[in-house]
């Protein structure tokens, strides 16, 4: 009967074992072992990832798969823990097909109000604050050579065309100015602007001085 409790006792250290070994490799593929976020015991993100987690996304998004299953799709996603990303982002995590054209990034960003995700502004969380890579060392210099928008006559080619400027949100008036600033590169270049003016389309700072 001892024998036989000692060997009970002893399968159920060998289970715990394992259970801890098997437990600790999960929250390894969860953490920084597969070179992805750090989990707690529960495996559970640290406070705020849900405002932070882009980041470590943009970097590798494949970490993610391996606790939230596919990021392509929505059928096969949310992995063991049952946490799809298509539950927030419908579409899926990423960019959305055909996302390289330039009516699809570039109007997109130019039309977009200027936000934390939305306007052109929003594309440097992840391609650096000069556009020259960033967290994911896609540099936008890479396909714009010259000019962040298309060739001229950009500045008004077709009335209301996705393809000309007057199509852009005035709220993305600071980034044209990266470029823009006193009237640089600009057919009809402006005084320099007033101290303290926040660069805008219609208030002389780049082109414009009524709408």
């Amino acid at each position: 009967m001892q024998m036989s409790h000692r060997a009970e006792g002893h399968t159920g250290q060998v289970f715990r074992a394992c259970l801890a070994v098997l437990m600790g490799l999960l929250l390894w593929a969860c953490s920084g072992g597969s070179g992805g976020p750090s989990v707690n015991q529960t495996g559970e993100h640290p406070t705020g990832w849900l405002n932070s987690h882009w980041s470590a996304y943009a970097k590798n998004p494949d970490q993610c798969s391996s606790c939230h299953g596919s990021l392509t799709d929505s059928a096969a996603a949310g992995g063991i823990t049952k946490v799809s990303c298509f539950t927030c982002h419908p579409n899926g995590p990423g960019h959305p097909e055909g996302w390289a054209s330039g009516l699809q990034h570039g109007r997109t960003g130019a039309e977009g109000v200027a936000g934390e995700w939305t306007g052109q502004a929003s594309c440097t969380k992840c391609h650096g604050s000069d556009y020259a890579g960033g967290i994911v060392a896609v540099s936008c210099t890479q396909c714009h050579t010259a000019a962040p928008h298309p060739e001229a006559p950009w500045l008004s080619s077709t009335p209301n065309s996705h393809a000309s400027h007057n199509a852009t949100d005035v709220s993305n008036a600071p980034e044209c100015w990266r470029c823009h600033a006193d009237g640089a590169r600009l057919t009809t270049p402006t005084a320099p602007a007033p101290a303290g003016i926040v660069p805008g389309c219609y208030n002389s700072t780049m082109c414009h001085g009524t709408p």
